[in-house]
């Protein structure tokens, strides 16, 4: 299957350890939403966001042939908070 930056796919997670957890998505192939890309709220651990054998959804990020690694986030498929913070409340007065 071929994939492009910015992509939606879906998964299910297959594994969760500290730092990510491993999405298979269709075709078996496996991808890695680390927690720095799972919220924009912060996490301190990913089965505070998902578990095993959850179905989710996720944007394909990149794919690194040197390690074998594919990128995916959770957080893009929302809105980023600081934007909305930054049009609605810089340059407002205290």
């Amino acid at each position: 299957m071929e994939f492009k930056s910015g992509q939606v796919c879906r998964g299910v997670v297959s594994r969760i350890d500290d730092a990510s957890l491993t999405v298979t998505l269709e075709g078996g192939v496996c991808g890695r939403v680390s927690v720095a890309n799972l919220s924009w709220r912060k996490v301190d651990h990913p089965s505070q966001v998902v578990s095993v054998g959850e179905e989710v959804s996720v944007v394909f990020l990149s794919f690194d042939p040197d390690r074998n690694n594919i990128s995916l986030s959770m957080k893009d498929l929302t809105a980023d908070p600081f934007i909305e913070f930054a049009r609605t409340q810089l340059g407002a007065r205290c």
